[in-house]
């Protein structure tokens, strides 16, 4: 189980920085807060489900007999099963996804291209 574990919650980390800045990047500033809570609500009830079709996965594997042995291939169905959901997540978000050039920086000389700070 340790190594299953690891795996996911190091591409967790990795992928979870990312997701936020996608899902926030093209909101206006006054929309921010809003468009915060949408995705933390997201996230949060998609982990809710997902934990929960697992378990159930699990759960049906196990049986009525609990030993180690069953418990075991429980445990096993329910962790391959999220690795292949997170799998076909990268394959998805790798073809859906557009991919752009980071903005340019400013230049010396380039000032006025760039935003206004308010005051």
């Amino acid at each position: 189980m340790l190594g299953p574990s690891i795996v996911t919650s190091v591409g967790f980390g990795l992928c979870l920085g990312p997701v936020v800045s996608v899902a926030t990047g093209g909101v206006a500033p006054h929309e921010s807060g809003t468009a915060s809570g949408l995705l933390n609500s997201s996230r949060q009830i998609g982990a809710s489900l997902g934990l929960a079709a697992l378990g159930t996965a699990a759960h049906e594997r196990t049986g009525p007999a609990v030993t180690p042995e069953a418990l075991n291939d429980g445990y096993a169905l329910g962790l391959t099963l999220g690795a292949a959901l997170l799998a076909a997540a990268v394959l998805i978000a790798l073809t859906v996804l557009r991919r752009t050039a980071p903005p340019s920086p400013v230049r010396d000389g380039d000032e006025h291209d760039a935003p206004l700070a308010r005051t």
